[in-house]
């Protein structure tokens, strides 16, 4: 009986799949003297440009406004780039110098993106317990 209910359902998981949250979070972040890298943009949304400032626990958080946004699709280039002694801001085709300091890239993806990576551990989760449940009603 159980196997009826939970290998539909790891079904159902897999063919609708989970979203993308489309709510803002740090996708790069450099401080003024750390280490900088591009990385390919893991979703489509919005790429804002931040000043950043550390909070109490450490992490990075966006101070004012923007200073500067790009429509970015998945896979284009993102992040921090150092030249000699300068630091630029790195989106798609653009490239923007910075001053001495901190910053971050935060992204908010465009809505109805599939996770794929959400719905892969949801599906194992899910046959997983299936599993279990059928090697105990064996026993």
């Amino acid at each position: 009986m159980s196997r009826c209910v939970v290998f539909p359902l790891a079904l159902i998981v897999a063919l609708t799949g989970c979203q993308v949250s489309t709510k803002p979070r740090t996708f790069a972040s450099v401080s003024a003297d750390g280490p900088a890298k591009v990385s390919p943009a893991t979703v489509h949304g919005e790429y804002r440009l931040y000043t950043s400032a550390t909070r109490a626990d450490g992490f990075l958080r966006p101070v004012g406004e923007p200073l500067a946004a790009h429509r970015l699709r998945r896979g284009q280039p993102v992040g921090f780039r150092r030249d000699g002694d300068g630091l630029a801001a790195v989106a798609g085709d653009a490239s923007q110098p910075l001053a001495h300091g901190s910053y971050l890239w935060e992204v908010r993806a465009d809505s109805g993106q599939f996770d794929g990576k959400g719905t892969t551990v949801i599906v194992l989760t899910v046959a997983a317990v299936g599993l279990a449940i059928a090697v105990a009603s064996i026993f």
